[in-house]
């Protein structure tokens, strides 16, 4: 049995059931890899749930305000993404909704990068396109144990040349599947399931027991930690959100205002640590009983629920909002 068919026959016993795996539809395929880019197939699922009864095609997608897609998305994080698709399902709307069928078409909509268009490529069109990301580049490097860095332009090289001519001899769909659903069930960062990988006997790093040697990492820098103090200004049973901010994350979404020194009655009401993937926030909390200002918006605890808010603030306003706007705080 060649590696291949081997793998294939693997996936098709294993594979578990999703829902975006319902059938090829290029749309489903779409949303479930952009929802998935750093975000655990776990923990996405119920998004893509969610946007599938709200938006169950391209053309209620292209419809939908970019506030609500943005409120859909609260929580997934990179929210550019979902810009992006917005920007790509208006697009499509000049072409009658129909989702292109070449790779340079999928590669040309806003957001779809060449693993996203080689995923949609081969699992929807059959096409012999290699979709690789971190996970098949951790598979293949413990696989020949390549010594090149991981993220380097050299390993991808490798990769790519190995992934091609798997894909040669494959069943695109099942193969760039199978791929994916090894990287994330068996060979896993941390605690491989080498005993139950089916390729175990074609796996150096497996043979050699250096499984956890691979892919070779590079040095990360320490994440930089922001420390800022946020203003919860209430009026009456209204909170005060704005939208204008210094840094460029999260466009689009409110959020409660920051300040660099705190007024005189302002009550310490909690903290909150929030990583990102390339910095981290130290946020403490404080109260104020104000008068209403022009520069905010305000918004009741029922509206607030309704809104897009940065996860930061939304998960720290969940635990505390009874306090909030209670004369306890």
């Amino acid at each position: 049995m060649t590696f291949t068919s081997t793998l294939q026959d693997w996936f098709n016993q294993n594979q578990r059931k999703l829902p975006f795996r319902l059938d090829k539809d290029p749309y489903r395929v779409w949303i479930s890899e952009i929802m998935a880019q750093q975000t655990q197939i776990d923990t996405m699922i119920p998004y893509y749930e969610r946007w599938m009864i709200q938006w169950p095609n391209i053309e209620s997608l292209s419809e939908a305000s970019e506030n609500d897609l943005l409120k859909a998305w609260e929580g997934l994080g990179y929210y550019t993404r979902v810009r992006n698709i917005h920007k790509a399902a208006h697009q499509l709307s000049q072409n009658n909704y129909s989702f292109p069928k070449t790779i340079d078409e999928i590669r040309a909509l806003p957001g779809i990068g060449s693993y996203t268009a080689a995923a949609i490529a081969s699992i929807c069109f059959e096409l012999k396109s290699v979709a690789i990301d971190g996970n098949i580049n951790r598979v293949v490097s413990r696989l020949f144990e390549f010594e090149d860095e991981f993220g380097s332009a050299s390993l991808l090289n490798k990769v790519t040349e190995k992934m091609e001519t798997w894909m040669s001899s494959a069943t695109p769909s099942i193969f760039t599947q199978a791929m994916m659903e090894l990287g994330a069930l068996i060979c896993t960062p941390k605690n491989p399931s080498c005993e139950q990988c089916p390729l175990k006997h074609d796996c150096l790093a497996f043979k050699h027991q250096s499984t956890l040697d691979f892919p070779k990492k590079k040095i990360t820098k320490k994440k930089p930690e922001l420390h800022k103090l946020i203003l919860l200004m209430t009026h009456k049973n209204q909170l005060a959100l704005t939208q204008h901010h210094q840094d460029t994350l999260m466009k689009g979404y409110w959020r409660f205002p920051e300040v660099k020194e705190l007024p005189n009655e302002a009550l310490y009401i909690g903290s909150h640590h929030h990583v990102f993937t390339h910095l981290i926030w130290d946020l403490d909390f404080y109260s104020l009983e104000t008068e209403k200002s022009s520069d905010f918006q305000w918004f009741s605890a029922e509206e607030i629920e309704a809104l897009p808010l940065i996860t930061a603030h939304r998960v720290f306003f969940e635990k505390t909002k009874t306090r909030i706007f209670s004369s306890e705080v």
